[in-house]
């Protein structure tokens, strides 16, 4: 680097330029030595070492926000030729939680993940769209005093969000109704997850540790591998466009019975369904009339 100074002085030093052939010759000694390494390994192996220049300029003098953003380049520019395979899409690019970020991040981040999911979808011609949507589009957890019209709840529920989490879970489901309009071969379903565990006995473990935010989450939760199957059942559906889904387990986390649950903690609130014994607050009856799912197997 010395004698590379040097030389843009116009002066050429004899013995930096002996040091600076010598630590030529040496690398190029190396990069043979290496060469024949990767060779021996698999002989199959790209040894072009020129092609890691570029990816060394990346990794040690691009700014760190220019990195995503040349990712996003090359992706967008590998998708353009595999997109002809390509026919559903599921994404799930957002926060899952709004705890520990700042309020403008959450609302921010999911909604402009799902706007961008669908967009990439449509220009790309794939036209079934699973979002993961929440329970909380309607308001719920993270609401100073969450409101129900009705037990247990269902899609035709209104929102009442006042965070920036759900807030964001609602503008998703609306992006998907926009979406669904202008682009008429669609299908779009955003899925409302709740607290989603591995298994039943981890969320009523958390809830008896108190773990979970019990009323305010209306005792709910969804196993992870119902979960993957209504994201499964959703892209190989063949209704056209958007509708939301609750997707949660047919029980509460609770040992006290949903009935005594509703009067104590919501004796305003209407029962129109179902909520004997250990019923769910909420209905998946939808995503098992239009998906085929059902949160346990047979």
């Amino acid at each position: 680097l010395l004698y590379i100074d040097h030389l843009n002085q116009n002066y050429d030093n004899p013995i930096l330029r002996k040091e600076l052939v010598t630590l030529s010759n040496k690398e190029n000694d190396l990069r043979d030595e290496a060469r024949e390494l990767i060779s021996k390994a698999d002989k199959k192996s790209e040894t072009n070492d020129k092609d890691y220049v570029f990816i060394h300029f990346i990794l040690n003098y691009l700014p760190k926000g220019l990195i995503g953003l040349l990712l996003a380049v090359i992706l967008s520019a590998a998708m353009s030729s595999t997109a002809s395979g390509i026919n559903a899409l599921a994404s799930t690019t957002a926060i899952i939680s709004p705890f520990g970020y700042p309020d403008y991040v959450v609302h921010n981040n999911n909604v402009t993940g799902n706007y961008n999911a669908l967009s990439a979808a449509a220009r790309c011609n794939i036209w079934r769209v699973c979002l993961a949507s929440s329970v909380n589009a309607t308001g719920l957890a993270f609401s100073r005093n969450p409101k129900f019209d009705f037990f247990p709840l269902n899609e035709t529920h209104p929102t009442y969000n006042e965070d920036p989490y759900s807030l964001s879970k609602w503008i998703g489901e609306q992006t998907g109704d926009s979406f669904a309009r202008r682009y008429e071969r669609m299908t779009i379903s955003s899925l409302r997850f709740h607290a989603v565990v591995p298994d039943a006995a981890t969320a009523k473990a958390r809830e008896a540790g108190g773990g979970f935010m019990g009323m305010r989450q209306l005792w709910g939760y969804t196993n992870l591998d119902a979960a993957a199957r209504s994201c499964m059942l959703s892209v190989v559906a063949t209704w056209r466009g958007h509708e939301a889904f609750y997707i949660t387990a047919p029980d509460t986390t609770s040992a006290t019975p949903s009935l005594e649950l509703a009067a104590k903690n919501f004796p305003d609130v209407p029962v129109k369904g179902d909520l004997s014994g250990h019923n769910s607050f909420f209905d998946s009856s939808k995503a098992e009339r239009m998906l085929g799912w059902k949160h346990d197997l047979p």
